[in-house]
């Protein structure tokens, strides 16, 4: 299995977002960094890097080091007083959006698909929605996997990847609306970033209901990966789970964070087996049980509830100190190593 990623941030300048289109190119001339092949570029406001996928998660952290580190240095060049924002739905002003060239204001036309085929609400004018949105986007590959090839015509992957995608919501999804409560605006979701979004790239399934709150720190960043990792395996073995769609889709559509964190506890071992089948390469690892406590605690407790000032990416990815180790060998930088600071 391979995992690969294309997050969204945004960079600011005291209270004003800098457009990523003011110091970056767009995808096609996108600028590469990274051991693994990351490369930074615009998506209209926002700043997205594209990392290469691996079946390692570390060589995927590094490209997002990698890429952070890259759009810190180019956000700077433009601006001194640029920084990394993890505001996942940032204020534009109607003068600026005025001012802007249509290609940047407009919202990105590739389109989405949604296994409850339901979407956001209709943008009539862009240049009138004065906010910007930004999302932590996750690839899964599994061309291996039982009942899914990639020379299957639309309707046979529609029918494979839905109920998978359904399982990434009912437990990658809701786990991050509880760890992510003080990280992600639920104005964001009456837009994007929906239950049940997905795209289907030929390598497998491209999950878009994140924001990109996971961006915090590497070791949150982890977390993410790995747990996705473990309900995709699970998937592999012919192993679905029953869960009530309109619950599912309730507690992720409106960002409830009390009832994510309810829906949690009332599958505690579920969540805790499929987070420790995905933490190691190894199909067959079952977790160590600290790293799975801190796990289900972040997503009860909140992400600020192991990360001091989640919102300091700089800092916690170790952007400019020197002290990132690659491969996640530094103190800190994976979950592993993260949880004996705890």
């Amino acid at each position: 299995m391979s995992i690969g990623t294309d997050p969204e941030i945004f960079l600011k300048s005291g209270r004003n977002v800098i457009p990523a289109f003011k110091f970056l190119p767009k995808k096609e001339n996108g600028i590469q960094k990274g051991v693994y092949g990351t490369t930074v570029y615009n998506d209209g406001f926002q700043a997205e890097m594209s990392c290469a996928p691996s079946g390692c998660i570390a060589h995927v952290i590094d490209d997002v080091q990698a890429g952070l580190k890259k759009l810190a240095e180019l956000g700077r060049k433009y601006d001194p007083k640029a920084v990394l924002s993890l505001e996942n739905t940032p204020h534009v002003s109607a003068a600026t959006l005025k001012d802007t060239p249509e290609e940047y204001v407009i919202f990105g036309c590739k389109p989405s698909f949604n296994a409850y085929e339901r979407g956001g609400e209709q943008i009539d004018d862009p240049r009138r929605l004065l906010r910007r949105f930004s999302g932590g986007h996750l690839h899964f590959s599994f061309g291996y996997a039982r009942n899914f090839n990639q020379n299957q015509d639309f309707f046979q992957k529609k029918e494979t990847i839905e109920p998978i995608v359904k399982d990434l919501d009912a437990l990658l999804g809701i786990y991050f609306v509880g760890a992510a409560a003080e990280i992600d605006d639920p104005v964001r979701r009456r837009y994007y970033g929906l239950a049940g979004e997905y795209r289907l790239p030929p390598h497998g399934v491209e999950y878009r209901v994140l924001s990109n709150a996971w961006l915090s720190h590497p070791a949150v960043a982890n977390v993410a990966m790995m747990f996705g990792r473990g309900i995709i395996r699970l998937h592999d073995k012919e192993r679905f789970f029953r869960f009530d769609d309109e619950e599912v889709q309730d507690v992720i559509n409106k960002c409830d964070v009390k009832n994510a964190r309810r829906f949690m506890k009332r599958h505690e071992k579920l969540f805790k087996e499929v987070f420790g089948r995905g933490t190691k390469i190894a199909a067959g690892y079952s977790g160590d049980p600290i790293e799975i406590k801190h796990f289900f605690e972040m997503g009860i407790e909140g992400i600020e509830s192991k990360v001091n000032n989640p919102r300091d990416i700089e800092r916690n990815w170790d952007l400019f100190s020197g002290k990132y180790v690659s491969h996640c060998e530094g103190a800190m930088h994976s979950w592993t190593k993260f949880v004996t600071s705890l």
